[in-house]
């Protein structure tokens, strides 16, 4: 009976010890499973940080290549302008010209028929 009884508070004991070995793995567990979580949770929004850098630079360089090209748009639109203006350019200079030589034809015309004029009174 007496070693009926110790096998009993043995097992008693054996069962009671296994039980809080049971808590306390189940509660290393849970400690492991909610650092896991938070672990899980700090990289996901790293990385949902990182892709919204990422969708920042990108929109960014598009707007920035956007202007770029605008300016170059309009920096040949200038350069056109300036051809056109070189060429209006040369025909009024040779226009100039043109009516300089004509003046001093002119002139020279007239000074002869003045000395005609002259020289008929």
């Amino acid at each position: 009976s007496t070693q009926s009884t110790w096998g009993h508070l043995l097992s008693v004991y054996f069962f009671s010890l296994l039980r809080k070995m049971a808590v306390v793995v189940g509660v290393v567990g849970a400690i492991v499973g909610i650092v896991g979580i938070a672990v899980g949770v700090s990289g996901r929004n790293e990385a949902n940080t990182a892709n919204k850098k990422k969708r920042e630079v990108e929109s960014e360089l598009r707007t920035a290549i956007s202007q770029r090209d605008e300016k170059i748009k309009q920096l040949d639109s200038l350069n056109e302008q300036i051809k056109k203006l070189e060429t209006e350019n040369a025909q009024l200079r040779k226009l100039i010209t043109d009516l300089t030589q004509t003046v001093v034809n002119l002139t020279k015309k007239i000074s002869k028929l003045e000395r005609n004029y002259i020289s008929l009174n």
